[in-house]
């Protein structure tokens, strides 16, 4: 079925109206006070215009004084007016997008890995600011525009009208043709300006994504001296985004002028044909005076109309994007056959498990089938792109596997509601990921309670980072740079493994957690963690068959299959592929 494209941008915006929920005495109150104001300008013209025509010699100061105190008392009114709807509209406008940019990001957060697969980070990130921006500026300015044409137009209208009823109707008349010829073109105008807004919105979001994984990979940058390539590149996505926005400037540069010289066209028939009925008595002079003040009343809404097209083009492209995020439902979530369990122990169990990622011909894992109790260690190794790491993003649920291939505690991982199944789970990925925080506010990140100093040292000590820790500038106080830029690779993955250690976890993984460490750094801390690993279900996936000779049992994995397993014993002696990686490394 084809889509209405004409109603398109008006129809994005029906998501918002959730958000105004609470808001409505608010926003009610603004729109009275907002017409209040309209009205009263109005009324000041024609008070004035009055005030002008009664002047006379006879008339006494008394009566001057009693017009100017009335003039007062009414722009006394317009500006009390003015203070309301700003606050009251306004305010509510940015409570409004707050709560849609806290509920787009709690919705990105939400989202299967999957999606992040597709997607860039300055992308996401143009979505929070931009196009949040954008729909601030149509949903407060928009309406007041449009309570602005209503009541302040119309009341000018009808004031012109009846200024000096025929004179001023038939003036009104030929002055508001030009007027009308303004709404034709803006009408014109308002699909070309939707389409190219949504041109400079993708492309500004391409420009994003650019500088994004720029400064995320200044290192690898500069290590090839790629500055100058990178620079070339940048330059190629901002000249995109210029010409889009040129081709927008092309449109906006049309409108704006052409209202103006339409709307100019309205005063020159005034001043004309009102002056020719003031030189014929037909007009007074208190009215010739009033008119122009009405068109210019007239003028600011049919001027705003083309910035009212404007602002809500661009306001529909951007809620149109966001609407197709918050419209992306994340692939893995607690369903109606969620159990109602607070805990697991960490029995985990593999059953003929085969794995597709999305998009992919050819599968990640094939027939894979194991168990892991809790107080077993179970070691991983493998050739490149084996399936190591795709086994344990499985148990944690970052990817879905078939059903009734994975168990935890005899329940199918699925029906484990994911809060207690990832939070029971301490996690040491191969991509370490440090905030820019303090090192003790790192450490602490995966707890929900209040933590002691002395549980962080012990979790420190366990990890074999703690003497490292209390040589920093501020010890445990030290603020990291981003993404723990400030320290080496080898810390970093300690001060991971601290993190997953306070948490105590039912299940701990380590996924190759040690690489950035020297062999004998690696069994020293190996060791260290051995008094927590026997009291749960430990996976350590290394590329050192040393750092796996005590775990209970060791699968090695290639293409996708467990190739071999048993004990680091056993395997030396069926002199298979573990053993040429243990011969390789000069393990016996």
């Amino acid at each position: 079925m084809r889509r209405d494209k004409s109603n398109e941008g008006i129809r994005s915006f029906k998501t918002i109206l959730p958000y105004l929920k609470g808001h409505w005495a608010k926003i009610i109150g603004g729109f009275i006070f907002l017409a209040i104001v309209d009205i009263g300008q109005v009324l000041l013209i024609k008070f004035l215009a009055d005030a002008i025509n009664s002047l006379s010699p006879d008339v006494s100061l008394g009566y001057v004084a009693v017009n100017v105190g009335i003039y007062l008392v009414i722009g006394l009114l317009i500006a009390v007016g003015r203070y309301f709807w700003r606050r009251w509209l306004s305010g509510t406008g940015v409570r409004v997008i707050t709560d849609l940019r806290l509920n787009l990001f709690d919705h990105l957060q939400s989202l299967s890995f999957s999606f992040y697969d597709k997607r860039q980070v300055g992308d996401l990130m143009a979505h929070s600011t931009e196009d949040v921006e954008h729909i601030r500026r149509s949903i407060t300015f928009g309406p007041i525009i449009v309570v602005d044409i209503v009541f302040q137009g119309v009341a000018a209208i009808v004031g012109m009208i009846f200024l000096e009823f025929p004179v001023t109707a038939k003036l009104t008349l030929f002055t508001l043709i030009p007027l009308i010829v303004i709404l034709v073109f803006v009408g014109r105008f308002s699909r070309v300006l939707r389409s190219r807004w949504r041109a400079v919105r993708e492309a500004f979001s391409s420009m994003m994504a650019r500088v994004t994984e720029n400064l995320s990979g200044i290192r690898v940058v500069k290590a090839y001296v790629q500055e100058d390539g990178e620079t070339r590149e940048f330059k190629s996505v901002s000249r995109d985004y210029v010409d889009k926005n040129i081709d927008l400037f092309k449109i906006w540069g049309i409108m704006f002028p052409l209202v103006g010289f339409l709307a100019s066209i309205s005063m020159f028939l005034i001043l004309l044909l009102g002056g020719r009925e003031v030189i014929l008595g037909d007009l007074t002079i208190g009215s010739f005076i009033a008119l122009p003040q009405y068109i210019n009343v007239i003028l600011w809404p049919m001027m705003a109309i083309g910035w009212l097209m404007n602002m809500l083009q661009a306001g529909a492209a951007a809620m149109g994007r966001l609407n197709r995020l918050f419209e992306t439902k994340p692939e893995i979530k607690d369903t109606g056959k969620t159990l109602n369990l607070a805990s697991i122990e960490g029995k985990i169990s593999f059953k003929k498990l085969t794995f597709y990622y999305p998009e992919m011909p050819h599968p990640a894992l094939k027939n894979v089938s194991f168990k892991l109790y809790p107080g077993k260690i179970l070691g991983i190794i493998g050739t490149l792109g084996s399936g190591k790491s795709t086994l344990v993003n499985l148990i944690q649920r970052l990817y879905e596997a078939p059903q009734g291939t994975i168990t935890v505690d005899g329940h199918d991982i699925r029906t484990i509601p994911l809060e207690v199944l990832r939070s029971s789970i301490g996690m040491v990925p191969q991509d370490t990921f440090l905030f820019s925080q303090t090192v003790k506010e790192n450490i602490a990140f995966g707890l929900k309670r209040e933590y002691t100093t002395g549980e962080v040292e012990e979790a420190a000590r366990i990890a074999g980072i703690h003497d490292e820790i209390t040589e920093f500038p501020q010890a445990y106080d030290t603020v990291l740079g981003e993404r723990g830029v400030t320290v080496s690779g080898g810390q970093k993955q300690r001060l991971t493994i601290a993190r997953a250690v306070l948490t105590e976890p039912k299940i701990l993984i380590l996924d190759d957690a040690l690489s950035a460490v020297d062999a004998d750094t690696e069994i020293e801390i190996l060791t260290a963690l051995k008094g927590i690993m026997r009291e749960r279900a430990v996976i350590i996936i290394s590329a050192r068959p040393r750092s796996l000779a005590f775990a209970d049992e060791i699968l090695v994995m290639d293409e996708g299959r467990i190739a071999e397993r048993g004990t680091h014993e056993e395997l030396i002696k069926k002199d298979g592929l573990y053993a040429l990686f243990a011969r390789l490394q000069g393990v016996k």
